[in-house]
C-alpha cells in the first residue's frame, strides 16, 4: 500500500479531511473493496491501540488511587490515636486530687498583712 493511500486513510480516520477530500475518498471507498477492507482494518488498530492505552491508564489511575487510600488510612489511624492519646493524658491530670498551678511566693512575705490575711493564713487557705 502505498504512504499517500495511507496518510489518506489515516486523516480520514482522524476526521482531519476537509468536506471537499472527505466527500472525493468516500466516492473512492464506495467502489474500492480492498480499501473499505483496509480502512476499517487501520480503524480497528487505532481502536484497539486506544483501548489498551486507556486500559494502562485506568491501571496507573488505580494505583495511584490506592497508593492515596493507603495514605488517608494511615493519616486517619494516627489522627485516632493521638486524640485518644491527649484524652488519656487530659483524663489522668483531671482525675489527680491536687491539681495545682505552680506559684512561688517569697518567704519574706509573711510580715506583711493584706486585707487583713496574714500570708500564713493565705497559705493554710491555697493548700
Amino acid at each position: 500500500m502505498k504512504e499517500e493511500t495511507l496518510n489518506k486513510i489515516d486523516r480520514y480516520l482522524r476526521g482531519e479531511m476537509t468536506d471537499r477530500e472527505k466527500n472525493a475518498f468516500e466516492n473512492i471507498l464506495a467502489g474500492d473493496d480492498a480499501l473499505r477492507q483496509r480502512v476499517e482494518l487501520m480503524k480497528d488498530i487505532i481502536d484497539a491501540v486506544e483501548t489498551r492505552a486507556m486500559k494502562e491508564h485506568l491501571v496507573a489511575l488505580d494505583v495511584v488511587r490506592s497508593r492515596r487510600n493507603k495514605v488517608y488510612k494511615i493519616g486517619r489511624i494516627v489522627s485516632v490515636l493521638a486524640a485518644c492519646l491527649v484524652l488519656v493524658v487530659f483524663f489522668f491530670h483531671v482525675g489527680d486530687d491536687h491539681l495545682s498551678i505552680p506559684v512561688s511566693i517569697p518567704s519574706d512575705l509573711g510580715m506583711y498583712q493584706r486585707g487583713g490575711n496574714t500570708y500564713s493564713e493565705c497559705r493554710e487557705v491555697i493548700e
